[in-house]
């Protein structure tokens, strides 16, 4: 029998593969049926954005809103509680509302995505603020640029040329501070 993680880790393969409706099926499976993960709500975040991911990708963004949503749920519980469980609360939070602002751009909904937008980038500054520096800050910077380059493309869409031209300023000064 698979580990938890290792469970997870096939969702995530079956994602990466582009194989949605198994990563799906695999989220699906663990949130139902899996006892230990309903204790870990970290890991359980994790999963609903997986699952989330996958939906965006197949094009059910009203499924997706619900698996980012139970995700944020998720990962703000797992704060509260200090429950990280070899999990990353934080930045599932982030990447939670990172991907409803891409959502939400897509369906032309701006408020909604800059909204979105804003605490995805929210959560993972504080997130960074706390962190000694290493690999771990530096890959959250670096994901930290995706941020702002997705929040930028929302904003052109919305003919917000110069918040877009702060936030892409913003990214350039982490990709030139994290060359090496």
């Amino acid at each position: 029998t698979l580990s938890l993680e290792g469970e997870i880790g096939i969702a995530f393969y079956y994602y990466i593969v582009e194989d949605f409706d198994k990563a799906i099926k695999q989220c699906k499976s663990l949130i139902k049926d899996n006892d230990e993960i309903k204790d870990k709500p970290g890991l359980l975040a994790e999963v609903y954005n997986v699952k989330g991911l996958s939906e965006r990708k197949i094009v059910e963004f009203d499924n997706a809103i619900e698996s980012f949503t139970n995700a944020i749920i998720n990962a703000n519980l797992a704060i509260d509680n200090e429950e990280y469980d070899n999990s990353d609360p934080e930045f599932e939070l982030s990447m939670a509302y990172l991907i409803l602002g891409k959502i939400y751009t897509n369906l032309l909904d701006f408020d909604k995505a800059n909204e979105s937008l804003d605490k995805a980038v929210e959560v993972l500054k504080a997130r960074i603020d706390c962190l000694d520096d290493g690999d771990d800050k530096t890959a959250k910077l670096l994901f930290l640029a995706e941020e702002y380059r997705v929040y930028a493309y929302s904003c052109i869409w919305e003919e917000d040329f110069s918040k877009a031209e702060s936030l892409l300023n913003e990214c350039d000064i982490i990709y030139r501070d994290n060359k090496s």
